[in-house]
């Protein structure tokens, strides 16, 4: 590790932060394939994704590479944000890559690239997140705090069991 990237662990989810990205680690109790579901399903999606405190409102999904999509979510208080971009890359139930762009109400303009890779684990799978592409660290760093909070509610969601 140089002197410039860092890591972390927050509970269960292992954080490394490099000069324009950050690498998050962490095993949630299921399948691979549902836990890569929960990423590209509406409807799931819709019940978990976002900070904690954050409500999906529309999660409209074009899954094909090349394919768009669109989330809008309201913050705490009511105020509305809107993420899109385009899938990458789509090889369920192993990767999914897509870039990210917020639309509305986030804390930069710009193009950043979320790559997720869903790997067997014995208690399920490991799931690494790496998000790249920030020109500044403290915007990069608001999106590992952004996703640590977003796995803790995908974490609630898996272990509830109601996953449709």
């Amino acid at each position: 590790m140089t002197e410039s990237e860092t890591a972390v662990s927050y509970g269960r989810t292992s954080v490394e932060t490099k000069p324009r990205a950050v690498v998050l680690r962490r095993v949630f109790h299921a399948p691979p394939a549902l836990v890569f579901d929960a990423f590209t399903k509406p409807e799931m999606l819709k019940e978990w994704w976002g900070r904690e405190g954050y409500e999906m409102l529309v999660p409209d999904i074009d899954l094909r590479v090349g394919g768009a999509y669109r989330f809008e979510l309201a913050r705490p208080g009511g105020d509305r944000v809107v993420l899109a971009g385009e899938f990458r890359a789509i090889e369920p139930p192993r990767k999914l890559s897509y870039t990210w762009n917020w639309v509305e109400g986030g804390p930069f303009k710009g193009e950043t690239l979320v790559t997720l890779e869903f790997k067997d684990h014995a208690e399920g799978t490991e799931l690494v997140l790496t998000h790249e592409g920030f020109d500044d660290p403290s915007i990069r760093d608001q999106h590992d705090q952004g996703w640590s909070s977003s796995f803790n509610c995908l974490d609630r969601y898996l272990e509830k069991g109601e996953t449709k």
